[in-house]
């Protein structure tokens, strides 16, 4: 009977000390051992592997730092947590793999770590595609570095809804971020990461991938011996990148896959630079609807944007608007519309952009017979665009509508009302405010602009463009009454009956005839500027946009 008894409790001892669960467990590589319970910073085990099966689900492993020769397989909700920015390194395979049996993982955080192997973090759907949900994944301050294949990958059809990755670096992959074999991704944001130096692609989803919602905000990617982003073959609804940059591939965002939907698409406030064909390009075949390019920076690419059909597969572009961008040192053309690319009158605008290349470079070039909106551009001189303009700026094609034409880049823009409104200057150094361009868009009766400036500062000589958007209804003996007001002790020098409101004529300056300076607690400097068309330079009468700035009269 002893005996027996004795059994029993040695038995009992080795269920508790390799199985003892706890919604915290700590793993130390070199003080560890898997025999402990690992409940506390002072009885860790030894691998990860260990942690990650002992820990309640929905609990934290906490790694602390050295080098990991395992692969972690992972098949319930757990928090892996560097406590000292630990590698994991397996001799092959993959370092993390989210694979269960069936089923939803929800809730998988990877902080801290550094990655590499055969491929760094892999979501495997395994042998039967549509089961496995990952759910709530957060990978946060990871170094992915040196996979021969992909930093992290979703594969062979598993779905992947809301993934956070953030502060992460890829480097030195062969892809940084990869997805395939027709995977479901839902609600992707990507932010604040570095995606360079990797062999093929920084990003790179293909092969029948579906995105709904992916965001890729303030986030440096560069190309290797292919593009920085790539979508080849799947269907996209909701794609931003807004911030950061694309740089030093072939192409800086390249878009492809014949017969896919492509929609709600928007590059905002992005730096496309250095890349050698193109800064964006949509292939032959894709199906395009709601793509818009806002405020971007194009610098130092053989082309900047470029939509491209052949005879085989046409493009089908709707509601594509490039609005407010600045183009830079551009191999050839910074807007190109091949032939083959089909779009509807109004459904591919290109408003407000600077193009501030060489006069031997294309502005924007469009094969079809569609008119394309191309009014309100800079197109590097005042005069407007050469080719199919008579302007000494860049080259435009035939079949692009460049009436009326801004006569200088580098503004602030703000839009205001069909009657006018009030417009508060934005300082851009001392003494002196960025140039505006005020967008009215119908104007069918006189109207004011009061513009003022900040308090601490005067608005001496800084010019304010006026632009009437095309379809306004504007009569040629309406008048726009201009506002200018000055703070009383930033006068520079000058008092205030010595204030007026000049006019540029394309050439120079000229008093507006009439304006005056008034008296009511602030000094503001009125005139009527009369005579706008909205038909460009050449209409009759006068001329459209204006530009208008307070001047001194001695």
């Amino acid at each position: 009977m002893k005996k027996r008894f004795f059994v029993a409790v040695v038995c009992v001892l080795i269920v508790v000390g390799q199985g003892f669960a706890a919604s915290d467990i700590y793993v130390d590589g070199i003080l560890g051992n898997n025999a402990w319970p690992g409940d506390t910073p002072t009885s860790p085990v030894k691998t990860i592997q260990t942690g990650v099966n002992i820990v309640d689900a929905g609990g934290t492993v906490h790694v602390a730092g050295g080098t990991y020769i395992e692969s972690i397989a992972i098949t319930n909700p757990v928090a892996l947590v560097s406590t000292a920015n630990p590698t994991i390194a397996p001799s092959s395979g993959n370092a993390v793999r989210i694979q269960p049996p069936s089923g939803t993982v929800d809730g998988v955080i990877l902080d801290g770590f550094t990655i590499t192997g055969a491929s760094g973090l892999s979501i495997d759907e395994g042998m039967v595609p549509g089961d496995l949900v990952v759910q709530n994944l957060n990978i946060k301050d990871c170094i992915f570095d040196g996979s021969t294949w992909e930093g992290f990958s979703v594969i062979n059809g598993a779905q992947v809804t809301t993934c956070t990755i953030q502060g992460c670096t890829f480097q030195n992959n062969s892809n940084g971020i990869a997805g395939s074999g027709g995977s479901l991704l839902e609600n992707w944001s990507i932010t604040g990461c570095t995606i360079t130096g990797n062999s093929a692609q920084g990003i790179y989803f293909f092969g029948g991938c579906s995105f709904t919602d992916l965001s890729i905000q303030d986030s440096t990617i560069g190309g290797g011996a292919n593009p920085p982003v790539k979508f080849d073959g799947c269907g996209i609804n909701g794609f931003t990148i807004e911030g950061g940059s694309l740089s030093n591939g072939p192409y800086g965002l390249d878009i492809r896959g014949v017969g896919y939907n492509v929609t709600n698409v928007m590059v905002k406030n992005a730096t496309i630079h250095s890349n050698a064909s193109y800064g964006i390009i949509v292939f032959p075949g894709v199906i395009v609807d709601d793509f818009k390019v806002e405020g971007c920076t194009f610098d130092n690419n053989g082309n900047s944007i470029y939509f491209i059909g052949t005879s085989m597969y046409s493009l089908s572009l709707s509601n594509v608007e490039i609005t407010g961008n600045k183009f830079t040192n551009t191999g050839s053309t910074d807007i190109t519309v091949t032939s083959n690319v089909n779009f509807g009158a109004g459904d591919v605008k290109a408003r407000l952009n600077q193009f501030l290349g060489a006069p031997s470079t294309t502005g924007i070039s469009n094969a079809m017979t569609t008119v394309l909106d191309g009014t309100n551009n800079y197109w590097g001189h005042s005069s407007g665009p050469s080719g199919a303009g008579t302007g000494s700026g860049v080259l435009v094609s035939s079949n692009v509508n460049y009436f009326p034409w801004s006569y200088f880049g580098g503004v602030y823009e703000q839009a205001i009302g069909t009657g006018g409104g009030t417009v508060s200057l934005v300082e851009v150094d001392n003494n002196r405010y960025k140039k505006h361009r005020l967008i009215i868009p119908g104007l069918t009766q006189a109207g004011t602009v009061r513009m003022v400036p900040p308090s601490d500062r005067h608005g001496l000589n800084n010019a304010v463009e006026i632009i009437l958007s095309p379809g306004s209804t504007l009569t040629s003996n309406a008048t726009l009454t201009v506002e200018f007001t000055v703070p009383d002790d930033r006068m520079g020098g000058y008092t205030w009956e010595q204030m007026r409101l000049a006019r540029w004529n394309g050439s120079s300056w000229d008093i507006v005839p009439g304006s005056v300076c008034n008296w009511s607690g602030e000094n503001s400097v009125t005139g009527q500027v009369s005579g706008f068309s909205i038909f460009g330079v050449a209409a009759d009468p006068g001329t459209v946009p204006v530009e208008i700035s307070v001047f001194e009269v001695e």
